[in-house]
């Protein structure tokens, strides 16, 4: 399995809110394309405003096909484009983690 986790930092309360709409746009369109809608978390502590998206595919393939699909996408790019305006304390980043079989 291949997880790709996707990290936000919203700058002020008015942002974070900004983000959880996204957030919840983003389930309807990635629903409506057939795209992983991923998981959403926020931090219980630590410093400052934080969204943590995690998608999870079946595998590297799965994964690879999904992105190309969003690109050129019209509603995907115009999804980023409401992103962008969003503030963030610092850039936005993301990891791909694959699972680690062991034994």
């Amino acid at each position: 399995m291949y997880r790709n986790r996707y990290h936000t930092y919203p700058k002020t309360y008015a942002d974070f809110g900004k983000s959880l709409e996204l957030a919840a746009e983003y389930k309807k369109l990635a629903a409506a394309k057939g795209w992983a809608q991923g998981t959403h978390w926020i931090p219980m502590t630590g410093e400052g405003y934080e969204i943590i998206g995690d998608f999870d595919y079946p595998d590297l393939a799965t994964y690879q096909r999904e992105g190309e699909s969003q690109e050129g996408d019209p509603d995907w790019a115009e999804f980023w484009r409401k992103v962008d305006v969003v503030e963030m304390t610092r850039p936005p980043y993301s990891e791909l983690l694959e699972t680690l079989t062991i034994g």
